[in-house]
């Protein structure tokens, strides 16, 4: 009777030491916590990282974020190139100009596809209410930037030469300085920038600008290594954005007043430009025909003449959105 309970004991014992290591296997640890320092300018744009920091979406997936706010797209490359940084906000065209053969960077996904939100502020006390008014004017832009490209569509729509004005190019901390202290006459920025902008002559100042002059697409840039390195970290940070994309279609009005209040942005001008299907975490095949009008006038009339026109396509790195949903790609290639 003993050698039976004995082995009726041990039965039961191995039964349930099988039951704890199941259950073992169906409670995985967690991921190991990875860690991302993310460059970002002050404008809507930065709204799936302002969410996904807020709401606790990183957190939950094991990301941890350290976000540096920057001047310009133009800076984030730089601090991203230096290895400041792990992943940028940029438009394309700052990845264009640092990068023209593409054998450096690489863009994972878009954040924003948009209007133009670049506007020329210009100082109404010194005769300017209109673009055409520029003529004989100074004007400061972000050398190297996407405002540079659309202040020279836009004196190319008003019929403006553009050689009748003077164009005084550097990082927008400088121009705004030259703004606010009278040395430029307007300022072609974008997102915070215009607000300061206005602000600095309430009263006495006009924002200028065409919604419908080109399109601008935000996207998450990386360099070519580190993907490489930590695809499935990178893989890790595009779902979170996922996941930001679907809690903000949820929650608009509450997504907007992050933003407004994260970069201290003017509300009603913010709400303006927040409109459904302006956030999404895609490859979207407008972009590379947006690409290479940007890159031909960089050979023609920007930082990148005589060299030979590049294949855009190379810029992306189309794999790691497509393995997590191949719709958000609809680019050929």
């Amino acid at each position: 009777m003993r050698t039976t309970r004995r082995i009726g004991f041990m039965v039961a014992t191995a039964l349930a030491a099988t039951i704890l290591v199941a259950c073992a296997k169906e409670e995985p640890l967690p991921p190991p916590v990875e860690r991302f320092v993310i460059a970002r300018s002050p404008a809507f744009s930065a709204a799936l990282n302002v969410v996904g920091e807020r709401t606790g979406i990183f957190a939950s997936r094991g990301l941890e974020i350290e976000f540096i706010d920057s001047s310009s797209g133009i800076a984030s490359i730089n601090m991203l190139l230096e290895g400041k940084a792990d992943v940028v906000s940029s438009t394309v065209f700052p990845v264009i100009a640092a990068d023209f053969d593409a054998d450096e960077l690489r863009i994972i996904a878009t954040s924003t596809i948009s209007g133009n939100d670049n506007r020329v502020v210009a100082r109404t006390d010194r005769g300017i209410s209109e673009v055409a008014d520029l003529a004989g004017k100074r004007v400061g832009t972000l050398a190297g930037g996407t405002p540079e490209y659309v202040l020279d569509l836009m004196l190319l729509e008003a019929g403006v030469p553009k050689e009748s004005v003077e164009i005084i190019r550097s990082d927008l901390p400088s121009v705004f300085a030259m703004f606010t202290e009278g040395g430029i006459d307007a300022i072609c920025c974008f997102g915070a920038w215009v607000d300061r902008a206005l602000a600095a002559f309430p009263g006495a100042s006009v924002s200028l600008g065409d919604d419908k002059l080109i399109r601008i697409a935000t996207t998450s840039v990386v360099t070519r290594q580190s993907i490489e390195l930590r695809r499935d970290a990178f893989r890790r940070l595009v779902e979170a954005y996922i996941e930001a994309e679907a809690w903000m279609e949820a929650n608009p009005d509450e997504a907007l007043a992050m933003l407004v209040d994260r970069f201290d942005l003017n509300p009603a001008a913010t709400a303006a430009v927040w409109k459904p299907g302006l956030f999404g975490v895609r490859i979207d095949q407008s972009m590379v025909r947006e690409m290479e009008n940007l890159a031909q006038w960089m050979i023609e009339e920007g930082p990148k003449k005589g060299e030979t026109m590049p294949d855009v396509l190379n810029y992306f790195d189309f794999e790691l959105l497509e393995s997590i949903d191949p719709e958000r790609v609809t680019v050929i290639h």
